[in-house]
């Protein structure tokens, strides 16, 4: 249709009044520009994203009392941002909550939400759903909840990591033509367990090409702390999940300031 637009424009430029001519000439040449912008360069509210595999980013948020005590809540949430902020038209986000019994439904912070493709949608879409994380606080019932007189709720105990994870994975079974990214904020001073507590206790499979990133982690403890990685190492490999030790960062690597220099290529396909 653009085709036989411009080839009618350049038919009646072939008048004999030069200034027409040249302003019919000038015009099939912006409906050429304007063409080749939308197809690849990013018109607001008229690109459509080019072709890639889309990406779910699942972000999983410790919300209790010991994660609290790190203060590394609010850096986590900053880290989060960056990293919503290199999706792309077409991506979708999911956040979890991880407290002392995973899997329940109220555990979903964010539902999965795909990033609408056009431009000037999605931009308004990511800037909601950033605006959503950056106000996060630990759920009323979490452990992390902060106090009026201070301090943390501090009950009920325990971190059900592996059941989060589960619920995780779960939910990128509906993403099967996704990549999926996940970003745990956690200490990980947890021990895997050998069966997942709660309504998380059967082994959901990550499938296709699923990626993990773990932050702002524990390392005291010396090759105790390496040897519990380790652990979750292969709790994560036997789940689908492509991980290693090098993939489990410390605080001094975590911040929003350094991690986003590793988002590029955790985002990449194969």
């Amino acid at each position: 249709m653009i085709k036989i637009f411009v080839t009618f424009l350049l038919g009646i430029s072939q008048v004999n009044n030069p200034l027409i001519s040249a302003m019919i000439k000038i015009a099939a040449l912006f409906v050429i520009l304007l063409t080749v912008a939308i197809a690849g360069y990013g018109i607001p509210g008229c690109t459509v994203a080019e072709p890639r595999t889309p990406v779910l980013l699942i972000i999983l948020l410790d919300e209790t009392e010991s994660y609290m005590k790190t203060g590394n809540w609010t850096q986590s949430l900053r880290t989060a941002l960056r990293a919503v902020d290199f999706l792309r038209p077409g991506d979708a986000v999911c956040v979890i909550g991880i407290d002392d019994h995973g899997f329940d439904q109220d555990d979903v912070l964010i539902p999965a939400m795909p990033i609408p493709r056009t431009t000037l949608k999605s931009v308004e879409a990511k800037r909601l759903l950033m605006d959503r994380i950056a106000s996060m606080e630990p759920r009323e019932e979490s452990s992390g909840r902060k106090l009026p007189e201070g301090g943390y709720k501090g009950f009920p105990f325990g971190t059900d990591t592996r059941g989060a994870v589960s619920q995780a994975a779960q939910i990128s079974g509906y993403f099967d033509d996704h990549l999926i990214r996940i970003l745990i904020f956690t200490d990980f001073r947890d021990e895997p367990p050998v069966v997942p507590e709660g309504r998380g206790n059967i082994d959901i499979q990550f499938t296709g090409d699923c990626r993990l990133k773990a932050l702002y982690i524990d390392e005291t403890g010396g090759a105790d702390w390496f040897d519990r990685i380790e652990r979750w190492v292969e709790v994560f490999n036997n789940l689908g999940v492509k991980c290693s030790a090098k993939d489990f960062y410390p605080t001094s690597m975590s911040s929003p300031s350094t991690f986003p220099k590793l988002l590029q290529d955790f985002f990449q396909e194969p």
